[in-house]
């Protein structure tokens, strides 16, 4: 909570400035922000438990041969954040053989420090989380980042639920999305994108809030690795969703365009 709190202040202060920004090779933005959060989140945790592993979106692997890992998002949300919209996120999970069993999800731009531990529940700056009751898919609001520039593509996905009469959006933030299914406002998000990062914290979070969460095909993964996108929800419209993505077809994606 501390890092996330230390690492919120660092993205909230990057709002009140234009941020350096450099292109990475698949076409993905990173900012001096982001550098600075992971360098901080990194090095804390090395100093604090040295025998972890750690995976960071800027920094990359640390390997160990211990059990636990670290999977941090320095900035999940780094194209709104270099356009000026305040939809970033801090995501940091430690994950035990592939599972998440602490979480914190910083949302600076609210004051926000969303927090769950396995078996412990999920809460927003101290209050406890519950996910919504909605049991259909007509009115529900449900975030759908499933483009091709990811690492995975459900097309149609979109259209799909706006069919049903659902009210899909997308705001650019796997994570933040996430935690609007953990605290009732959204009643599912469908996200392929393939990097740990973008879903290890908030598979926690979103679970001990009472929802579901799962891969594309509806199954279990691992989260220190690459995963297969995911499907969160309040669990009562879950399977409905993963019928979306079986009818609509999850297929590759493109590469993305070099800036």
């Amino acid at each position: 909570m501390d890092i996330a709190e230390r690492a919120g202040d660092l993205l909230r202060r990057g709002f009140d400035s234009t941020p350096r920004t450099e292109w990475k090779q698949d076409g993905s933005p990173v900012t001096e922000t982001d550098l600075a959060i992971d360098r901080l989140v990194e090095r804390t945790l090395a100093e604090a438990f040295p025998n972890h592993g750690y995976l960071g979106e800027e920094t990359g692997r640390r390997s160990s041969s211990s059990t636990y890992t670290w999977v941090c998002d320095p900035i999940d949300g780094t194209r709104p954040f270099v356009l000026g919209f305040p939809l970033s996120t801090v995501s940091l999970a430690l994950v035990r053989d592939g599972e998440p069993i602490v979480a914190v999800l910083a949302y600076p731009a609210r004051r926000w420090l969303f927090v769950a531990e396995k078996g412990a529940g999920a809460t927003l700056n101290g209050e406890r989380l519950t996910v919504s009751s909605t049991s259909e898919l007509a009115g529900a609001v449900i975030d759908v980042c499933c483009a091709a520039r990811l690492g995975l593509h459900v097309p149609g996905a979109y259209d799909a639920l706006d069919e049903l009469g659902a009210v899909p959006t997308s705001y650019g933030s796997a994570a933040v999305t996430a935690a609007a299914v953990a605290r009732g406002a959204f009643a599912g998000s469908l996200f392929s994108g393939t990097n740990p990062w973008d879903a290890a914290a908030v598979k926690l979070i979103v679970e001990e809030a009472g929802g579901r969460f799962t891969d594309l095909d509806g199954g279990a993964q691992r989260y220190d690795g690459a995963i297969r996108g995911f499907v969160a929800s309040n669990g009562r419209v879950h399977d409905e969703l993963l019928d979306i993505v079986r009818r609509c077809g999850v297929r590759p994606g493109r590469a993305a365009p070099q800036a």
